[in-house]
């Protein structure tokens, strides 16, 4: 009998599955950063590596993120990242070459002129329906991408277009969801998900993976917003740059835990960054309404960390929380800036490689290697 028809039989049969009585949830979210999205990969790829290796030592066979985690959510860079790894079940390394290549042929061609029009004489931030921005690079190169990212590199992409987010995963699968913030209410972050929900918000249903990826994707400056059943959507970043929040109370709304504590059962929570970026100001005209925004976005990632970390002190004390978040390299790397992919490799792997990164690093693994794996039921 294959593994394949074992793990059915089991299944058929009310054998085991991946669910709470295995160690407790398992999540990633990842934050939104642009082309510094490479050095959360480069973290996650360093705790897969240990998570396989320790497999290894018990005769078993490597596994994905999406073997690993209940749920992967992200915003903008972490949301494209978040729906490779969760919805199309990308390898780390398989994540890593796509996204390179995405950036390159997204960033190659210089930017044009950012132009910002406003309705009225208020001053509004980046994503109000008073503000309107010409996005400063071509957004059906990022459309191509994504669409042969999903065929899987096809010739033929034609289909790819119409390929649903939600392909409502069984009790076992990976749930993914991404995070958009609604033009009509800029202050408002919708998810779109990959699994049916009781959320009374309907906007998001329905979306294919393209309209997602679009819609966490859509930085004002960068590119130009999304229109999903006549709503339109900017980058998840101007609500929802760290989705820690998002997905605890995601956690919370999916799962159902007695009397709403998500703390009790959660095995391991990993937040991962894109590395400071540090403080960037261009005084000239619409640049500088840009920039100063995208560094509010940037001050906003850090306030939610330290939120989140305040207000789950314990499970980080536990080592059942932790973040991971290049700090030191990164600084002055632009969102497009796709030709420093060597300077954030080098940045991401001297974090990895710092004493107190190792530790956490090896306290998530021995978390991680807790949670029964579908494929392990063969």
């Amino acid at each position: 009998m294959s593994q394949g028809q074992a793990l059915a039989q089991e299944l058929e049969s009310g054998g085991p599955s991946k669910t709470l009585e295995n160690a407790g949830l398992c999540v990633l979210a990842l934050d939104g950063g642009g082309v510094r999205g490479l050095s959360s990969l480069y973290i996650l790829r360093s705790i897969m590596e240990r998570v396989n290796k320790e497999r290894k030592k018990e005769l078993k066979d490597d596994i994905k993120p999406c073997d690993l985690f209940d749920l992967i959510c992200g915003t903008s860079t972490g949301g494209l990242i978040a729906i490779m790894l969760g919805r199309l079940k990308m390898t780390v390394d398989e994540c890593i070459e796509k996204y390179n290549d995405m950036c390159e042929r997204i960033f190659a061609n210089k930017g044009r002129p950012v132009q910002v029009h406003f309705k009225t004489d208020r001053w509004y931030k980046l994503g109000s329906p008073s503000v309107e921005m010409q996005g400063a690079f071509d957004y059906t190169i990022l459309e191509a991408c994504i669409m042969e990212t999903i065929s899987g590199g096809a010739q033929s992409t034609e289909d790819a277009q119409n390929i649903l987010l939600n392909n409502d995963p069984s009790e076992g699968d990976c749930k993914v969801f991404v995070c958009a913030t609604k033009g009509e209410a800029s202050d408002t972050t919708a998810r779109f998900r990959s699994y049916n929900s009781d959320s009374p918000d309907f906007s998001t249903r329905g979306a294919t993976i393209l309209q997602a990826a679009r819609a966490t994707s859509a930085a004002p400056g960068f590119f130009e917003p999304v229109i999903v059943d006549g709503i339109t959507f900017y980058d998840g970043g101007l609500g929802a740059n760290n989705p820690s929040m998002e997905a605890w109370e995601e956690i919370r709304d999916v799962w159902k835990p007695r009397k709403d504590n998500v703390a009790d059962i959660v095995s391991c929570f990993i937040s991962i960054g894109c590395g400071d970026p540090g403080l960037q100001t261009i005084e000239q005209g619409a640049f500088k309404f840009l920039t100063e925004s995208l560094a509010n976005l940037a001050t906003e990632t850090k306030k939610t960390a330290t939120r989140f970390h305040r207000a789950n002190g314990e499970l980080f004390r536990e080592k059942k929380c932790m973040r991971f978040n290049v700090e030191q390299g990164l600084q002055f790397v632009g969102l497009e800036e796709y030709k420093e992919r060597n300077k954030i490799k080098n940045a991401a792997e001297e974090y990895i490689m710092h004493p107190t990164t190792i530790d956490n690093t090896y306290a998530a693994v021995e978390r991680l290697a807790q949670k029964q794996c579908m494929v392990d039921f063969a």
